[in-house]
C-alpha cells in the first residue's frame, strides 16, 4: 500500500539515513503547541512515539506545511510503501484523512518519492485552522478549488 508522510527539507538528512523515526521529528502535534497553544496531542502522546502516515495526498501536505513552518524549511510529502497490518489508524485525526500510525521506523527502501509542495498551498495550509479545528472537510474543499485554479 501506498501512504504519505508529510514532513520538511529540514528533516531529509535524517530521514533518508535513518527512515522515518517515531518520535523524531516535529509534527502536526508540535505545530499546534506553538503556535496555538494546544497541548492535548502532545500529553496524550508523549509516552508513545509514532510515525504517522497518511492515506490521502492532501493531508500529508497539510502536515508538511506545518513541519515546515515549524523548521523554516520547505514543505515535502514522501510517497512510501508500507504493510497496512503494522500501522494503526489514528482516532485522534479527523475523518476522511485517512490517518495511520507505527511505533516502529519506517526504512529508507521504503521511501518511493519524495514531492514539494507548493508554496502557495504550504501557506495556505499553515494559517488556517485545518484538522486541528475539526474543519478537515472545508479546507480540503478551498485547497481543491486553489489546485484547480492553478
Amino acid at each position: 500500500m501506498i501512504a504519505y508522510h508529510g514532513t520538511a527539507t529540514a528533516h531529509l538528512p535524517s530521514i533518508e539515513q535513518r527512515g522515518i523515526v517515531p518520535g523524531a521529528g516535529e509534527g502536526a502535534d508540535m505545530w499546534a503547541a506553538k503556535k496555538r497553544g494546544n497541548t492535548l496531542f502532545i500529553e496524550r502522546n508523549s509516552d508513545r512515539p509514532r510515525a504517522y502516515v497518511a492515506t490521502d495526498k492532501l493531508a500529508a501536505q497539510q502536515f508538511a506545511a506545518y513541519t515546515a513552518d515549524l523548521t523554516s524549511s520547505e514543505p515535502v510529502v514522501l510517497a512510501v510503501k508500507i504493510d497496512p497490518r503494522s500501522f494503526k489508524r489514528d482516532t485522534h485525526s479527523a475523518d476522511g484523512m485517512g490517518a495511520l500510525w507505527t511505533a516502529s521506523p519506517i526504512p529508507p527502501s521504503a521511501i518511493l518519492d519524495i514531492e514539494t509542495v507548493p508554496a502557495e498551498l504550504a501557506h495556505s495550509m499553515a494559517t488556517r485552522r485545518g484538522a486541528f479545528d475539526g474543519d478537515y472537510a472545508s479546507l480540503l474543499e478551498r485547497l481543491t478549488a486553489m489546485l484547480e485554479q492553478r
